[in-house]
């Protein structure tokens, strides 16, 4: 039995979890090269990206195929390894941890999902294979300086974020492809979050829509959001945006003009509004009083 330990590791913030990603130097090469037959495991989950050909991967002694244009989730302590591989496989894998930093319907939401999605292949998009693609490129000229930069550090953070974004995007997609109907509340909690993940660029979003697309009323919509979240439509949506500027604020070096831009605000000026009505001082002074 054989445990790795990481070679880089990049931390975010999401919703209310705090997310490790760790590369290794396979990650860092245009194409991986050969199966690993040797089972092992690590305290991290694992995630494999297969971009053409295909993988067998042995898992508790069960072997499954994952072919190109999918990824798979591979839980922590689970023993594995690759047996096979095609010829014209171009795989990588990527590993990560995550913690809350307080219990929510959402982090439990994340976890559980996360854990169902284990093994099961889920096909990927054009977006992720691009934002897998930068991601490479961001972490090659990161370990290639002689004094890694802070402002490369948060540059690679800010991809790492957005591709797990995308990922649980696409995971709770899937997950509500397999429900015909909503008919219970809990069911209805994944497309919530789906809802929100969404909702940075969605500056004109309201409660009809998330209703729509949930198939409710408007008032079962809202008493949904009262029951499991203890906050209404317009506090939640304004909570998540909030938060995702400070972190922005805090982590990276994108101008004001373009967090707002990426939070949905058409002018910098509204976004300066919105950022001091909630947190009593202009992103500006937020930046210098918390940046990293």
């Amino acid at each position: 039995m054989h445990y790795f330990e990481h070679y880089n590791t990049f931390s975010f913030h999401l919703f209310n979890m705090n997310f490790n990603m760790i590369f290794n130097e396979n990650f860092m090469k245009e194409q991986w090269l050969k199966p690993y037959p040797t089972p092992h495991y690590h305290k991290t989950w694992e995630i494999y990206f297969i971009k053409s050909g295909a993988i067998d991967v042995d898992c508790n002694n069960e072997i499954r195929r994952y072919s190109a244009q999918e990824f798979v989730f591979i839980p922590p302590y689970t023993e594995h390894c690759i047996v096979k591989a095609t010829e014209d496989v171009d795989c990588s894998n990527i590993r990560f941890s995550y913690s809350t930093v307080q219990n929510d319907i959402i982090s439990e939401s994340v976890d559980q999902l996360l854990h169902k999605r284990a093994f099961c292949a889920v096909g990927t998009s054009e977006e992720i294979v691009d934002t897998l693609k930068k991601l490479k490129q961001l972490c090659r000229q990161y370990v290639e300086m002689t004094q890694p930069k802070m402002w490369m550090y948060q540059k690679v953070t800010s991809m790492c974020l957005y591709l797990m974004s995308s990922l649980l995007e696409v995971i709770f997609a899937e997950e509500n492809a397999y429900q015909e109907n909503f008919t219970a509340e809990n069911d209805s909690l994944a497309m919530i979050i789906e809802f929100f993940m969404m909702y940075d660029s969605e500056s004109n979003v309201t409660v009809a829509h998330l209703a729509e697309a949930l198939n409710y009323s408007v008032s079962q919509t809202n008493r949904i959001l009262r029951q499991n979240f203890g906050q209404s439509f317009k506090q939640l949506a304004q909570d998540i945006r909030v938060k995702k500027a400070k972190y922005f604020l805090r982590k990276t070096d994108f101008s004001i003009k373009y967090i707002a831009e990426i939070l949905g605000f058409h002018e910098t000026k509204t976004f300066n509004r919105f950022f001091k009505a909630a947190e009593g001082i202009t992103p500006t002074q937020y930046r210098k009083e918390n940046g990293d």
